[in-house]
């Protein structure tokens, strides 16, 4: 017994030695093919913003390039933008807006087309806009897309009178349609003793109308005019202050 104890004393501490090294390298082993994503510390990635087309405009770009075309549409009497009005346009627009990515010319044309379509869409609704940009393209497209008055009195008269022009049209000047109720007046002078025929009672009364339409037709091209006259005094306060 006493030969035997220190040789089984021995071999229980070599076991004992054995089965710590065991257990640690079994523990080595799980840590180094744990996940990263189960590791107590973890990298968060950075949250980068939604990327943007090339065709996006901001509402504050949108702003000023209704301003740098409006401006020089009013110039033109409402005509069509050249390709160096275009150009000046698009600088006007990349000069404060340019920073991140820069609008070409026909960027610009197309973004002028779609609010063009959208103040379209506006006006034929029967309830008021809530539009921001409405009542900048009602004083910049109203004027043009308004029928005038003129022919559709020159149109009634014609109709109720039964006359023709030599061309099967009308075309009277500003200075001739002024002066149009007199000429008629003299030509057909009110007649107070004898009855009215009804082709007299309706020409009198296509007379009235035709009177009316012009009288109608210079209130409105005064206001036009007016209108007009303040937005281009407004845009070109805005255009020294940039």
């Amino acid at each position: 017994d006493s030969i035997l104890r220190p040789i089984a004393l021995q071999l229980f501490v070599c076991l004992c030695s054995i089965l710590s090294y065991a257990v640690f390298s079994s523990a080595a082993h799980v840590s180094s093919i744990t996940p990263p994503h189960e590791m107590e510390t973890t990298t968060m990635r950075p949250h980068l913003p939604p990327a943007r087309r090339e065709d996006w405009w901001s509402e504050e770009a949108t702003e000023t390039l209704i301003q740098a075309w409006g401006h020089r549409y009013l110039k033109l009497n409402f005509g069509n933008l050249r390709q160096i009005d275009w150009n000046e346009v698009a600088a006007a627009v990349n000069s404060s807006h340019g920073v991140d990515r820069t609008k070409t010319e026909t960027q610009c044309k197309n973004r002028i087309d779609t609010l063009k379509k959208k103040y379209k869409t506006e006006k034929a609704k029967l309830s008021p806009s809530a539009w921001r940009f409405f009542d900048r393209f009602d004083v910049l497209l109203g004027p043009v897309l308004k029928k005038p008055v003129k022919s559709a009195s020159m149109n009634l008269y014609l109709s109720l009178t039964g006359t023709k022009s030599r061309g099967g049209s009308l075309d009277v000047d500003d200075d001739e349609a002024g002066d149009m109720g007199l000429v008629l007046a003299k030509k057909h002078p009110r007649v107070e003793e004898e009855d009215l025929s009804e082709g007299s009672a309706c020409k009198e009364l296509a007379r009235a109308i035709l009177n009316f339409g012009q009288v109608y037709e210079r209130t409105e091209g005064r206001k036009r005019k007016v209108v007009i006259e303040l937005e281009k005094k407004r845009m070109e306060v805005v255009k020294e202050l940039e």
